[in-house]
């Protein structure tokens, strides 16, 4: 029987693969933009297949995590526990539970994921993943009282947090369980420090640069529509970081 850390844990993971699928899919139909918004949207043909994939793995893994924590008890010849972990000699010796390094990705990835939301409904079925005219007018309360673009403040939040945990804590274990030599080991160079931090800004400046693109070509495209207001309010709101930058 998992302990009570470890249950808690395992509620965590379950609840960040729900809320992994929240933020990864707009929250009302995507309506047809316009020629001109298409034309000025630089990241439209990168979004899509980007989100379909991270909508596969990113849920799928906190999934993965979860059942192996649940399952850890269980003898390694169990047909549940070879189902999800094949090669038994691999998977770790200890229950997965919580340390500083988990709680801090967590951390990260449920603040982000509360941001992103946030804007979600601050927005409503203005929220899109394609460049399109608000309908319901310039918003400029709720979590846009402090950022510009929340959404994005909230995905680089969960990217890292996300990153994090899984290279030290999915991957690893994921290649563990289902290698097939017994000298496999969570410890491979491939995941030591220097590799994490690589893959951690790989992944972070992958991100960044999508970001770069869409804030460029949403905040032409809110000038256009909304001149003077849209002027007077990106002067006195920070664009990512609120009271900052």
């Amino acid at each position: 029987m998992p302990t009570l850390p470890t249950l808690t844990l395992i509620l965590t993971y379950t609840v960040s693969s729900y809320l992994a699928l929240r933020c990864l899919q707009p929250p009302a139909p995507e309506p047809e933009p316009s020629d001109n918004d298409k034309s000025k949207d630089r990241v439209a043909t990168v979004i899509d297949p980007l989100f379909l994939l991270l909508k596969l793995i990113i849920p799928l893994s906190f999934l993965y995590l979860a059942l192996l924590a649940l399952l850890h008890d269980d003898p390694p010849s169990s047909p549940w526990m070879t189902a999800v972990c094949p090669s038994p000699t691999n998977a770790p010796t200890e229950p997965l539970t919580w340390t500083p390094s988990t709680a801090t990705s967590l951390l990260l990835f449920y603040i982000g994921a509360w941001t992103r939301l946030a804007a979600y409904r601050a927005l409503g079925v203005d929220f899109t993943f394609h460049l399109a005219k608000p309908t319901e007018g310039l918003v400029t309360d709720g979590v846009y009282r402090y950022v510009q673009h929340p959404s994005y403040t909230g995905g680089l939040l969960m990217v890292v947090g996300y990153v994090r945990l899984a290279m030290e804590e999915f991957v690893p274990t994921l290649a563990a369980c289902w290698s097939v030599s017994e000298t496999s080991s969570r410890g491979s160079l491939v995941f030591h420090a220097w590799g994490r931090v690589g893959l951690l800004l790989l992944a972070t400046g992958v991100f960044l640069g999508i970001t770069y693109f869409r804030v460029q070509d949403e905040e032409r495209m809110l000038k256009r529509d909304f001149g003077v207001e849209w002027e007077r309010w990106h002067r006195r709101t920070a664009r990512l970081i609120p009271f900052v930058w």
